[in-house]
């Protein structure tokens, strides 16, 4: 092959080729004929992988040694780091003794990148590998070092991006109030409510509800805060500290309310009813949904709970719940979309065991209907239902698309007719193959 990244493309196919075989020896001889110093190092660390899936970790290993020679052979410092951090990473997960002597290698390598910006994003993406990798100390000491590199950076937009992203890293390592405080000074707003959120949210799934909800109240953007109150109030719902969780949500809907454009209130309330439901709090999500002004996201509010209550066993509840979505569904004035909300409902029913209901809801659809009908049928095929299934059949019979699909579900359900449908399928291509 005369181009010379078709080429490597080509070995580079080989080499998984090989992989998918388990032929170690000739997946490895053909990655050595890649030049291409990054995507040889790759091939072999995906080897190495290979191999300690199939239980030959000293074989992963040899191979991840070679991969950081191979990595350390690189003339760009930013690509040797890089390299050299991937093979580092590798190696933690097969418990090498290397781990530690390779990553010291990336942030040497670092160290030698001319460019200021791209030598501190390297640094904290070999610390962010470093804590992934249980190496917290390691990752402390790059920390270090960074935040006094950080005033140097003239780029406003990249210096927040890279606070961003150290604040992740302190998240990862649990500790939220650096990682808030480090949030704190990043100057766009959008990105800083971004962090903020995630700390907050983060924070509650770690059982720091105090800390939580004092970042929450940091989070610039309203919609924002409201998500975040929604998934701490939730948190304590599931740790069962149910008169925690009630007046946060409350506070929560009451911010939802005050927000000034009525689609993002009406998506904040959706998010809100969300984690009640999680919170196992039904009857809270339904007072949510109700708020709701816009008729899809009700109808789709509905569902989520009826689908909960039905999985959780409240089979009467689910139904009452179904049956207010429908309600709302029929109030939609545009055809398609309430043809489309129709559709969502159907499947939903039948996810829920009310399989009857479902194919009265998918027979009440006029706009796309055939299409919309044969999604309702698959649904009910893949759920295990086959005398409703068979119910719709008919509305699927006008397309061969319709057909196909159907045939295949009817395989599923009939394997012992799969035979006959098959050539049913294969006639009806035939025919259509000769007009």
């Amino acid at each position: 092959i005369g181009d010379s990244e078709m080429r490597e493309w080509a070995i580079s196919e080989i080499v998984s080729h090989h992989i998918s075989k388990s032929d170690f020896i000739s997946a490895f001889n053909t990655a050595c004929k890649i030049t291409n110093i990054g995507q040889r190092t790759n091939d072999l660390i995906a080897i190495a992988a290979a191999q300690a899936d199939a239980l030959k970790l000293e074989d992963a290993e040899q191979t991840l040694g070679i991969a950081a020679e191979v990595a350390q052979g690189s003339p760009d410092p930013e690509q040797r780091a890089a390299a050299l951090c991937s093979v580092a990473s590798s190696q933690a997960l097969i418990g090498s003794h290397s781990t530690t002597n390779t990553y010291a290698k990336a942030l040497e390598a670092a160290t030698n990148i001319e460019d200021l910006n791209a030598k501190i994003a390297t640094r904290l993406s070999i610390a962010s590998s470093l804590v992934q990798t249980g190496l917290g100390e390691e990752a402390r000491a790059i920390f270090a070092t960074t935040s006094q590199t950080l005033r140097e950076i003239s780029d406003s937009d990249l210096r927040d991006r890279i606070l961003l992203d150290w604040g992740v890293v302190q998240m990862a390592m649990e500790q939220f109030e650096k990682a808030r405080y480090t949030i704190c000074d990043v100057r766009d707003i959008s990105l800083r409510g971004e962090g903020l959120s995630s700390v907050a949210v983060a924070q509650s799934r770690a059982g720091d509800f105090e800390g939580a909800f004092k970042t929450a109240h940091l989070i610039p953007q309203k919609w924002r805060r409201v998500q975040a109150l929604s998934a701490i109030a939730s948190s304590y719902a599931r740790a069962g500290q149910l008169e925690m969780a009630q007046p946060i949500f409350d506070e929560a809907i009451a911010l939802a309310k005050n927000l000034k454009d009525a689609s993002r209130q009406d998506e904040t309330l959706q998010h809100i009813a969300v984690a009640q439901v999680h919170a196992g709090d039904f009857e809270a999500a339904l007072s949510t949904v109700q708020i709701i002004s816009d008729l899809r996201l009700k109808v789709r509010g509905f569902e989520d709970i009826a689908l909960s209550q039905a999985q959780s066993g409240y089979d009467a509840q689910a139904r009452t719940t179904f049956s207010m979505a429908l309600d709302c569904a029929r109030s939609i004035n545009d055809d398609r979309q309430r043809s489309n909300v129709l559709r969502d409902l159907a499947v939903a029913l039948s996810q829920a065991g009310l399989s009857d209901e479902s194919v009265r809801t998918a027979e009440s659809i006029l706009v796309g209907r055939e299409k919309h009908v044969t999604e309702v049928a698959v649904s009910l095929g893949e759920m295990s239902h086959r005398a409703e299934f068979k119910r719709l059949l008919v509305s699927c019979s006008y397309s061969f698309d319709s057909v196909h699909q159907v045939c295949g579900t009817l395989a599923r359900l009939y394997p012992e007719q799969a035979r006959f449908i098959s050539e049913v399928i294969l006639s009806q291509e035939e025919s259509s193959a000769a007009r």
